[in-house]
């Protein structure tokens, strides 16, 4: 959670310096084409924070085990350092994200999630993580509306609202790997034109 949260306020801050006249006269001086200017932030926001938040994930919890280790020696041979795959609830251990179908999907989510904010930071530079997440909300609150009243309609009277399911999960988890890696990617062009965009326009 603090991966999503923190992720996607990286996102909003990546047009952080086109939100005033000064700082966005700086980024236009900047002797480089727009894409560069747009994947050098993209770049930081995306990647580096993903690379820098396992870093501090993993010294974290390194913290821990010394201090246990510290403040518990007979049980030396019990604490140990989390693996990275234990992230969700299986029965007695955290383990979530047991196979690589599960990583990706998980990774998939997160880039879409951090796409969305990526997006509206080139929308919104001020103000960016608040109005976006707002616009997030509504657009959710308007989807669950209306996907509730057309079940509503189609199935009331057929004996209630369960849909037989043809895809195994596999399949699903794999569709909707593919799924949310496509929307994150037609987020990330569509800032990128935006941007490149409001540059043009903000010169003049």
């Amino acid at each position: 959670w603090f991966l999503f949260v923190f992720g996607c306020l990286s996102a909003s801050l990546v047009m952080e310096k086109m939100k005033n006249k000064t700082s966005r006269l700086s980024t236009l001086m900047t002797p480089s084409t727009p894409f560069e200017k747009f994947f050098s932030r993209w770049l930081i926001s995306t990647i580096v924070f993903l690379v820098v938040f396992l870093i501090a994930f993993k010294l974290a919890d390194w913290t821990r085990v010394m201090i246990y280790m510290v403040s518990y020696p007979e049980l030396k041979g019990v604490i140990a350092s989390a693996p990275l795959s234990y992230l969700g609830n299986s029965g007695y251990y955290w383990t979530g994200l047991q196979t690589w179908d599960g990583l990706l999907m998980a990774l998939s989510g997160y880039f879409f999630a951090q796409s969305i904010f990526v997006l509206g930071s080139s929308i919104w530079p001020r103000n960016s993580f608040v109005k976006t997440f707002s616009v997030v909300i509504v657009i959710i609150i308007v989807y669950v509306a209306i996907g509730s009243l057309l079940a509503k309609i189609l199935f009331e009277g057929r004996g209630g609202y369960g849909v037989h399911q043809t895809m195994s999960d596999e399949a699903m988890m794999h569709l909707s790997t593919a799924v949310f890696f496509a929307m994150a990617v037609f987020n990330w062009i569509v800032a990128y034109f935006r941007f490149k965009e409001s540059e043009i326009i903000n010169r003049w």
